[in-house]
This record gives C-alpha cells, structure tokens and sequence, in this order.
C-alpha cells in the first residue's frame, strides 16, 4: 500500500489525473483495481504503520500470555451451539 502511494504521489503533477496514473504506472506494476488505488490513497499510511508497530511492541513484550488480550480481559465471543434449547 506505502509502495502505490508513493508510486502516486511521484507521479502527481497538475494537470495529470488520476486515472492516467493508474492506466500508466499503477496498474501495470501493482495488478490492482482503481477502487483499491481510490481505498489506498484515502488511508493514512502512516499512522497505520505506526499503529502495527505499536501493537507489535505490545505482543512482544506480553511475555509468555500469547496474544495480547487473549486472557480473561479478551473479547468474548458468542457461541450459540452451547446454549440451552
């Protein structure tokens, strides 16, 4: 995703759409849709990075507990094959 919006942002000049930088240098080297290139461009690149790094550092640093959150304070999920009929 860093790769095709740098790919477009280099190639980002007045008057060049943005469907001729797609036909020209997205498409060809990345095999991606122009909804996907429309999806890449509107997220913040960056803070998704720094998120994922942030929660990486989090489940190294959990020790032997696994995943982190994964314990009693986890996200219960429903199961509807163990309810009473």
């Amino acid at each position: 995703m860093q790769r095709v919006c740098e790919v477009y942002q280099k190639q980002r000049l007045p008057g060049v759409s943005t469907a001729y930088i797609y036909r020209t240098y997205i498409s060809p080297q990345f095999h991606i849709s122009i909804a996907t290139l429309y999806i890449y461009l509107g997220t913040p690149v960056a803070k998704e990075l720094k998120n994922i790094a942030a929660r990486d550092q989090g489940v190294k640093g959990s020790g032997d507990q696994g995943i982190k959150g994964s314990g009693d304070q986890g996200i219960k999920q429903l199961s509807i094959f163990n309810t009473p009929i």
